[in-house]
């Protein structure tokens, strides 16, 4: 729950149980924290997004205490050689291994999502409406980890202007790098996709048709 920002110190508590419900007291934990990095959907990816390698960040033991809790603490470091512009969501995998007094082990494991930016707005509109009807939709606010997080804004919709020139779909995988300028590509092939043409987020807004706060 609550919101975190990369480079933050964060705090993960656990609790070791026994099956009849008391509190597993002074049992050796050993945790790691793995980092993983993932990209939302709506960053529109047209093409595979980067290969970003798991990294652990920290590990050690601890003890429980007498109500069986433990805490993990670690510090949110970022993947500096993502660039911030593609918004990714790190991951932080806390796993954790507790053993009681008699060996006996068992293992958890929880995640804990931080990025350059703390919420996440989702709503029910869909893709495709009738404009000659009503809309209604809702409108959502969680932290990264999913959780309800109370929030303020204003919520804005604009017409999109439509490019005048007909792009026939893309028929191979964007490139990494362009052998041909955008001017020469397009007088060979005129209707075809050279950069990043037919992503509507990029398209010019035209008029407002509503604006309103929340």
């Amino acid at each position: 729950k609550g919101t975190y920002k990369l480079g933050e110190q964060i705090t993960v508590t656990g609790k070791a149980m026994a099956y009849s419900g008391n509190p597993v007291t002074d049992a050796t934990v050993s945790f790691r924290v793995m980092r993983n990095a993932r990209f939302p959907w709506f960053r529109r990816w047209f093409f595979d997004p980067p290969f970003v390698p798991a990294m652990e960040i920290t590990q050690g033991k601890t003890t429980t205490n007498a109500e069986g809790e433990f805490t993990v603490r670690f510090e949110a470091i970022p993947d500096l050689s993502v660039p911030k512009e593609d918004m990714p969501l790190f991951d932080y995998s806390v796993e954790a291994d507790v053993s009681d007094i008699n060996g006996e082990t068992h293992s958890a494991q929880t995640n804990v999502s931080v990025g350059y930016k703390a919420l996440l707005i989702a709503t029910g509109l869909a893709d495709e409406v009738n404009g000659a009807e009503d809309l209604k939709f809702t409108l959502e606010t969680t932290n990264l980890n999913g959780q309800p997080e109370a929030a303020s804004g204003t919520l804005s919709i604009h017409r999109i202007k439509i490019p005048e020139d007909y792009l026939f779909p893309r028929k191979w995988q964007k490139p990494d790098l362009f052998t041909m300028t955008r001017s020469a590509f397009k007088k060979s092939f005129p209707n075809e996709i050279y950069d990043n043409e037919d992503d509507i987020s990029t398209w010019e807004k035209g008029e407002s048709v509503l604006n309103r706060s929340f």
